[in-house]
């Protein structure tokens, strides 16, 4: 599947036909990503670079609260210098999006609570007002990656290719329609109120981790890690350190180049206490700060570099652990 410059415009009509509205009653996230090299005639392209591309078309309720999406993305050295190199990306909405996004865990509910059910919406003569109870819409999510070298023909350009890429290509793209229920348990955000209504779209992750080197033959290593998931395997898949890490090193990479995760039994004493209590993530910050350390505490804390201040930790405290 090839998004290019024309394919939202033909997307929303395609989705106007349909009877759906985006922005309406339905998410529209796409992301597309290059490093490297990328040559294409239609519609006319010539990159030699590092580039990436986000849009994002969602509904916003009352309170701003909008369905909530995460993309990243990163390369490991420069691939000018060389031809392979590493890369990363997280691509996610609803509960999958929530979960991914925290350190830790502490809950994946993406609902966004509502004090009634959004009005009736009429957009181009059609109706686009949040489904009944029955009803059903599709949920479109696809991923496109390329690496390495490619080259197409359209049969338009005679001999020649009309699409060159060189590097590393990928493009990510999901349609997620708005899901309603009239019987929520939850507070309108800014009162004390309970919610009349709350909506939400479909959890859905895609994960890309690709670590490259070359050197010498017996030198030459590739690493390969590809997620792709929706519903509640997507939000299961998001809580795993090893999926949740792909996203993290991009909010602090401090984190990551002060030393690997710490195999002592003294992290798993913080990762249950962070767990067991909302408020402890917010404890950890501030005594990162009366000590002056600088990054994110709760990733930090838990690294080979920082055992010291672990440890200090869990005696200042008085966390019960008994590795």
């Amino acid at each position: 599947m090839r998004f290019r410059s024309s394919t939202l415009i033909v997307l929303c009509l395609a989705l106007l036909l349909a009877g759906c509205a985006v922005g309406y009653d339905s998410v529209l996230f796409m992301t597309k990503s290059n490093v490297g090299i990328d040559v294409d005639s239609k519609p006319p392209t010539a990159e030699v670079s590092i580039a990436r591309r986000e849009v994002v078309i969602a509904p916003r309720f009352e309170g701003g609260q909008t369905p909530p999406v995460v993309g990243s993305f990163r390369t490991h050295g420069n691939p000018f210098s060389r031809f392979f190199f590493g890369v990363q990306s997280t691509f996610s909405g609803g509960d999958a999006a929530v979960a991914l996004s925290q350190e830790p865990v502490t809950t994946e509910n993406s609902q966004l609570c509502l004090s009634k059910k959004p009005d009736q919406r009429i957009f181009l003569g059609r109706d686009v007002s949040l489904p009944e109870a029955g009803q059903v819409d599709p949920f479109f999510f696809a991923t496109d990656t390329t690496f390495g070298l490619k080259l197409a023909w359209s049969g338009t350009t005679g001999q020649f290719p009309d699409t060159v890429r060189l590097g590393f290509s990928r493009k990510e793209f999901a349609w997620a329609p708005l899901i309603g229920n009239d019987k929520p348990t939850c507070i309108v955000p800014g009162t004390t109120q309970p919610g009349n209504y709350a909506v939400w779209i479909p959890s859905f992750l895609a994960v890309l981790d690709n670590d490259v080197q070359v050197g010498t033959p017996d030198q030459a290593k590739t690493t390969w890690l590809q997620y792709f998931a929706t519903g509640t395997a997507a939000t299961n898949l998001a809580k795993r350190p090893e999926i949740r890490r792909v996203m993290m090193e991009r909010i602090d990479p401090v984190a990551f180049e002060s030393g690997e995760y710490d195999d002592h039994p003294t992290v798993k004493c913080i990762e249950d206490w962070l767990k067991s209590d909302e408020t402890h993530p917010a404890v950890v910050q501030d005594w990162w700060n009366q000590k002056q350390l600088q990054g994110f505490p709760t990733l930090l804390i838990k690294t080979k570099n920082y055992r010291k201040q672990r440890e200090d930790f869990l005696k200042e405290k008085k966390i019960p652990c008994n590795p």
